[in-house]
């Protein structure tokens, strides 16, 4: 009888860096994939992301391949390979045009409401998504059908996607291939785990990537019972972790954007301007992009370590340095476009870390996707076996 490996893959939130995720995942599932079966098992992988994560994890569970116990590791690597090059080639093919469209600002809205004091004119969101939403709908994209198929006949453990409820909570849809666990609400997390029986579609994963203000709220209509309106998961969990300990993986591949830990090596320039409005971003935004993962990660590491406990295996994978992303922003995007002003706005070394998130340049992108696929390389250079940790 063959032995299942399950394996949590945990996406972070990303923005345009998604590209990077995808371009870890590209070397790392594969490689994964095929050590596993080297040893005897297969490896099957539950997706949970968040945001541009969220994506991610839909992108390739479409895509994932059947391996069975009599598979070569050979034809695991390649058939791994071969789907995750469709993947990246998704990201390398994106441009600011598929991500966003224009829209009125929001004080040309305001002074058209003060103008006319009858006339409410409602202001959802800074930009207009719908080139997104189109996207999201496009089966050459992403394959609903065959995300649903491959969770149904087990070849995906569960595919989820973290939103963030109008009230605050957050919310992880879920479509599982074994539902005969029911999954408690997170009482200390504020997480609730929502099943639906008829699988994922666009309306999750754009939920899950509403930046509020910047993107239109999304409204979920799956499963009936939590209808509402949903946004980024990102606001209170952008590293999906706690979810995957959830499922009951004890294996887990978790990528993200940002170190595993902080770097305090330098000391505050005493001569240093005060910062401007969007460099005082740039600590919020890390913040929400990174703390969460670094805490959840050394809490996980610590509660492997008590006696008696029954550790997790993990291996995370990510820059090691923090602006590896930033710097490549700069360096590698075409200019074509928006991104031409986003760039000449941009142009402090200060304020790179936060275009990385903006960029959606297909030179950038496809640069983000060769360095992922670089540092999963790294990272995965120990030795022929998967480096787990605990």
């Amino acid at each position: 009888m063959t032995t299942i490996l399950d394996v949590g893959v945990v996406i972070a939130g990303a923005g345009a860096r998604g590209a990077y995720e995808a371009g870890l995942l590209a070397h790392l599932l594969p490689e994964v994939a095929a050590r596993t079966r080297a040893e005897g098992a297969v490896a099957r992988f539950s997706f949970v992301g968040t945001s541009a994560g969220s994506l991610n994890a839909a992108l390739v569970a479409g895509r994932a391949p059947r391996v069975t116990g009599v598979t070569p590791p050979e034809e695991v690597h390649r058939l791994w390979t071969a789907a995750m090059s469709q993947v990246t080639a998704v990201w390398c093919s994106i441009t600011e045009h598929q991500v966003i469209g224009p829209r009125p600002s929001g004080r040309l809205l305001g002074a058209l409401t003060r103008a006319v004091p009858l006339v409410h004119v409602p202001f959802v969101s800074v930009l207009n998504v719908d080139p997104l939403v189109e996207l999201a709908h496009d089966p050459a994209v992403v394959d609903w059908a065959a995300i649903q198929e491959r969770v149904a006949d087990g070849t995906v453990g569960a595919v989820g996607v973290a939103t963030t409820a109008r009230d605050g909570r957050t919310v992880v849809f879920l479509d599982r291939h074994d539902t005969s666990r029911t999954l408690d609400r997170d009482e200390h997390r504020d997480i609730d785990y929502v099943d639906v029986p008829g699988g994922l579609s666009p309306e999750h994963v754009l939920a899950s990537s509403a930046i509020p203000a910047a993107f239109p709220a999304v409204r979920v209509s799956e499963p009936p019972e939590w209808t509402g309106w949903y946004h980024d998961g990102g606001v209170r969990l952008n590293t999906p972790l706690k979810p995957a300990l959830t499922l009951g993986l004890d294996h887990l591949l978790v990528v993200g954007t940002h170190p595993d830990g902080y770097d305090r090596t330098t000391r505050p320039d005493p001569k240093a301007p005060a910062p401007e409005v969007d460099e005082s971003v740039i600590p919020v935004v890390n913040q929400l992009m990174a703390d969460q993962l670094v805490q959840d990660l050394q809490t996980l590491r610590s509660r492997n370590a008590l006696p008696g406990s029954t550790p997790v295996r993990h291996l995370f994978a990510g820059p090691a340095d923090l602006g590896a992303l930033a710097e490549l922003s700069q360096t590698s995007a075409t200019g074509l476009g928006a991104t031409r002003v986003l760039r000449h706005l941009l142009t402090d070394p200060a304020r790179w870390e936060l275009s990385s998130y903006l960029l959606f340049d297909p030179g950038y992108l496809a640069a983000a996707v060769g360095a992922g696929q670089r540092r999963a390389a790294e990272v995965l250079a120990a030795g022929p076996s998967v480096p787990w940790q605990t």
